[in-house]
């Protein structure tokens, strides 16, 4: 008990000060770029929340057919080099998507996919840079 005061000064100065280092900021990277499907083309946005080391929960978001879509899911990879994998279901969760990039001249540069049962099926390509923290 006589340590008592000490801890709880030092319990409060870890949460008084943590903010100001960066300790309990949680960072939630923005990429944006643009997507090419078939004859489409258009804004891609994608934000990614931290779910352990370098993976991330993610949502892709753009406007394809006229209306905005947003498929969400689980990514992997380092968000400033090498290579990202992003795994996304539609809202309906009845079609999966993957992403797999790779970084490339202050770009990640890659292909997304349609996921089938006898395989994944490229759908289009896709250019995403860094445009964020939150």
């Amino acid at each position: 008990m006589k340590n008592s005061p000490r801890i709880l000064i030092a319990l409060l100065a870890v949460a008084l000060l943590a903010p100001a280092v960066g300790i309990a900021k949680t960072e939630k990277p923005v990429l944006s770029g643009s997507y090419k499907w078939g004859g489409d083309s258009g804004d891609l946005k994608a934000t990614f929340t931290p779910d352990g080391k370098n993976k991330w929960k993610c949502s892709f978001s753009a406007r394809f057919g006229g209306r905005s879509v947003t498929y969400k899911g689980t990514a992997e990879g380092n968000l400033t080099d090498g290579k990202l994998y992003a795994k996304v279901r539609t809202p309906n969760r009845q079609r999966t998507f993957t992403v797999h990039a790779t970084f490339e001249d202050g770009a990640f540069r890659g292909t997304h996919s349609e996921v089938f049962a006898s395989g994944e099926q490229r759908t289009g390509s896709l250019v995403l840079r860094r445009e964020s923290s939150r």
